[in-house]
């Protein structure tokens, strides 16, 4: 992880643009702030290129202003900079639910689909429809008037293993 230091004429402190992305992240009044029609890209994008010293110059001096002006002048807002570790090793937390409004919100933030949020979007529908009939049979199973036949109940036996035939490579890779 590059860590780019120069130290602030105020305050004996070292400047770490992934702090101050993080910091600017997670804060209501600094996002508000930093973000403008210019910066767009999400903060996980912006941290990757920040990492690889790819952030254009306007978005890094942008960074930059908000820590020089407002981080360094604040008390509370050093305290949570200083607070904020990125030298040690994070386990990435992955999110338990990333529904189509999250999807739909990342290819309008990126302004292009890739086959990634294809996939997941795809997968979202099968999720959909695997509710669905999960629903129904769950019905049948406890009604005495039945939705579905005992043709439907073949056709989606046949479906899942087709699926499972299909998708089998996939699952294999970690």
């Amino acid at each position: 992880m590059k860590t780019i230091t120069a130290k602030s004429p105020n305050v004996n402190e070292t400047y770490d643009v992934l702090k101050v992305l993080q910091l600017i992240e997670h804060d209501e009044v600094l996002d508000n702030i930093f973000r403008d029609d210019s910066v767009t890209m999400t903060y996980p994008m912006l941290k990757s290129l920040a990492t690889k010293g790819m952030v254009n110059d306007d978005t890094s001096s942008r960074i930059r202003e908000v820590y020089d002006r407002l981080v360094l002048n604040n008390k509370t807002l050093l305290k949570k900079y200083r607070s904020i570790v990125t030298d040690a090793p994070q386990d990435k937390k992955l999110p338990k639910w990333y529904g189509k409004q999250r999807i739909l919100a990342d290819i309008t933030s990126n302004n292009e689909t890739t086959e990634l949020d294809r996939a997941m979007l795809a997968l979202n529908k099968m999720k959909n429809i695997y509710s669905r009939l999960n629903a129904r049979v769950i019905k049948d199973k406890f009604r005495e008037q039945r939705i579905l036949t005992r043709a439907d109940y073949r056709e989606i036996i046949a479906v899942t293993r087709t699926l499972e035939n299909k998708m089998a490579d996939i699952l294999k890779k970690k």
